[in-house]
């Protein structure tokens, strides 16, 4: 059993690389590269990172619901993985039970191997639910800002000025950031720790998607 177990973690630890970059053939999201509603496909980003939005696949723009993305991408790979040894292992118990013709000893391997393949079909559903119910909750809590402000799915005419995602709103059909949106693009969103001195008390917080140390300043 133990050495069985040991091939199987093996092959998991060296197919799971692969599996990640090896889908890796293109440099960019196809369609609008910072959409934050256009999804990458596997084709560009590999199996993990599938399903992560194109503004975070092309220019690192990540939110919360891209890295429950990756998470949940991860985690159901490896429950692929372990359903797939919880098969065998029922298998293999089965087998055992059959060329026992009455010994003792592959009676008990095929009880143990059969325990095992319960306990971790137990553990599969769970850690699948688990999962599951973990990016639905996030995800639900993603889509609503501070104070309950609700962010909109996507920009177009009738979404024109709203909320569209953390310090940001639908301009022009596009979810932009309120420093360009409210500055016309006159300042910009830098990180405040290389903010020149003289131009610090001239910048404004809360206008920027990035990060709480980053502010709007002017050029």
């Amino acid at each position: 059993m133990k050495k069985l177990a040991t091939i199987f973690l093996t092959l998991v630890l060296l197919i799971a690389p692969s599996m990640s970059f090896a889908a890796y053939v293109s440099e960019n999201c196809p369609g609008d590269p910072l959409s934050t509603t256009v999804l990458c496909p596997k084709e560009s980003v590999g199996w993990f990172m599938q399903g992560i939005t194109n503004a975070c696949g092309n220019a690192g723009n990540c939110t919360l619901n891209d890295l429950m993305t990756v998470v949940a991408n991860v985690g159901n790979f490896v429950l692929r993985i372990i359903g797939a040894v919880v098969l065998f292992m029922y298998v293999l118990g089965g087998f055992w039970y059959l060329v026992s013709h009455g010994d003792p000893k592959l009676v008990e391997k095929g009880k143990t191997a059969l325990k095992v393949s319960t306990t971790g079909l137990v553990i599969v559903m769970f850690a699948y639910l688990g999962v599951t119910t973990l990016k639905k909750y996030i995800t639900n809590q993603a889509s609503t800002g501070l104070g309950g402000v609700t962010y909109v799915a996507s920009c177009s005419a009738s979404t024109e000025g709203q909320a569209c995602a953390l310090n940001k709103k639908c301009a022009g059909g596009t979810c932009i950031e309120l420093c360009t949106v409210d500055y016309s693009g006159t300042y910009s969103c830098v990180e405040k720790n290389v903010v020149d001195a003289s131009k610090l008390s001239s910048c404004v917080p809360n206008k920027c998607s990035s990060s709480v140390d980053t502010l709007c300043c002017p050029p």
